[in-house]
């Protein structure tokens, strides 16, 4: 039994469970930890693991990683010599999205020696709390058109609210992507 689960039935049993709140804006469909075993996903895969996640692309950006960690000692000494608090989990959270970043656009777009809140830690966070809440459409299928909890329509309108403060180029492209898609379903 376990050997044909194992050779034979394995694409069945390794997709993963997309919660119905993951689902709002299409997230799901160009994801690669939200992504069914398919062709799209392995190319996916295989372009991560070729060119960011290969062990020569880590070792060269050992470098990186050493300048992140001395960024955030003196931020931190900074800080201390100041006398003034420090948000752990807010400078930590910069730097390590300032290394990703690094990584794979070769900038910072988090200033890890500013006060400013980054406000994709905010969205992540809402996102992590809406996925993790219990949805009956997860468990009753049928129930995912009503949305009885409202877990869709707060992901929906979160996602507009955001969209509505800022109006450049790339939220315009977006915006219009959002809509067609909905057009499409």
């Amino acid at each position: 039994m376990a050997k044909q689960v194992l050779q034979k039935q394995d694409l069945a049993f390794s997709n993963r469970f997309v919660t119905n709140a993951l689902q709002a804006h299409n997230y799901s469909k160009f994801s690669v930890a939200c992504l069914p075993v398919c062709r799209q996903w392995r190319t996916l895969r295989k372009i991560l693991n070729t060119n960011v996640f290969s062990s020569n692309k880590l070792d060269a950006n050992e470098h990186l990683r050493s300048q992140k960690v001395k960024e955030l000692i003196a931020y931190c000494a900074k800080c201390s010599q100041q006398g003034k608090a420090l948000d752990i989990y807010q400078v930590v959270f910069k730097t390590n999205f300032n290394l990703m970043c690094n990584t794979l656009f070769s900038k910072d777009l988090a200033d890890p020696f500013s006060d400013s809140k980054v406000e994709l830690k905010d969205m992540i966070w809402d996102v992590m709390e809406e996925a993790g809440k219990i949805n009956l459409a997860d468990y009753f299928p049928i129930l995912e058109k009503i949305d009885l909890q409202r877990i869709r329509y707060r992901r929906k309108n979160k996602g507009v609210m955001a969209k509505a403060e800022k109006n450049d180029v790339l939220e315009v492209l977006t915006q219009l992507q959002c809509r067609k898609s909905q057009r499409d379903q």
